[in-house]
């Protein structure tokens, strides 16, 4: 396996009705998302596109990890505004 030559990381308050891009960074092993544990009042949604209702659920302290080689193919949302996630990947 190739190693990564960076790491990204960061936080994303989610927008609602449409979703956020994560950013664009290359990725050699992938991503992990958490979602905050405190200030997410609401369900916040990992996905494809700009649509908010794709995607995988996440509630307070839920996390994900995504096999992708770019952030930007990752879009955040929320069933309310202003719920954030983290991230870090390589």
């Amino acid at each position: 396996m190739a190693q990564p030559t960076g790491i990204t990381s960061g936080k994303v308050a989610a927008s609602s009705p449409t979703a956020t891009q994560l950013g664009n960074f290359a990725l050699k092993s992938g991503i992990h998302i958490k979602s905050d544990l405190v200030n997410t009042t609401s369900t916040v949604f990992v996905g494809y596109d700009s649509v908010s209702t794709n995607g995988y659920a996440l509630f307070n302290g839920d996390q994900i990890f995504i096999e992708t080689d770019n952030t930007n193919k990752i879009w955040i949302s929320a069933s309310t505004a202003g719920s954030t996630v983290y991230y870090i990947g390589t």
